[in-house]
């Protein structure tokens, strides 16, 4: 991670009022300087990852993967490297009750590292803190997730696409239980 690191998230979340206070500071410089990076990539991406990028906000989301996906798991190509994103703690409501799909045509292995340990990643469930997406060369882009359990995944790709499932709830009504569809676009 460039602008959202780990280092300062852990600050961010000090105890210590003065340190959490800079590193606020620090973080909304870090926005303003992302924004400035992203508008200067943003024609060079494609149509989809724009369109993540500039809709979805996946704080909060519990992450599955990265998973490789070949021709015998589905008919997606071999290279293929997806992401499964469960947006029950979505910070946008028509997201909620969603499962989000990220897959990614990579040109290279993802690399998964814990760059710093600290008390403010744990183990649970990892989830969804930030990202950054950018330019590697002509036709070839990174995307870096740091996740709450202190783990950056980084995936260098060339296409990227993006699918949305809602989840089927249950509700139970007289005693018996019916499945109502919710309704997401994409």
């Amino acid at each position: 991670m460039k602008y959202f690191t780990p280092e300062l998230y852990e600050r961010f979340c000090s105890e210590e009022d003065q340190i959490a206070d800079a590193a606020s500071e620090e973080w909304e410089r870090q926005v303003k300087g992302y924004d400035r990076h992203f508008k200067a990539i943003k024609d060079t991406l494609p149509e989809t990852l724009r369109r993540f990028v500039g809709e979805f906000n996946l704080q909060s989301a519990e992450v599955v993967g990265p998973a490789w996906f070949s021709a015998q798991t589905l008919p997606w190509n071999f290279q293929n490297v997806i992401l499964v994103v469960h947006n029950h703690n979505t910070l946008v409501p028509e997201h909620l009750n969603t499962v989000m799909f990220l897959q990614y045509a990579v040109v290279d292995k993802p690399q998964i590292e814990v760059p710093l340990s600290s008390k403010v990643f744990h183990e649970a469930t990892p989830s969804w803190l930030f990202d950054e997406v950018d330019v590697v060369e002509t036709g070839v882009y990174s995307h870096r997730i740091l996740l709450t359990n202190g783990r950056e995944i980084q995936l260098k790709f060339r296409d990227f696409q993006l699918q949305i499932a809602p989840l089927v709830l249950t509700t139970t009504v007289n005693r018996k239980t019916q499945v109502q569809p919710e309704s997401v676009s994409a």
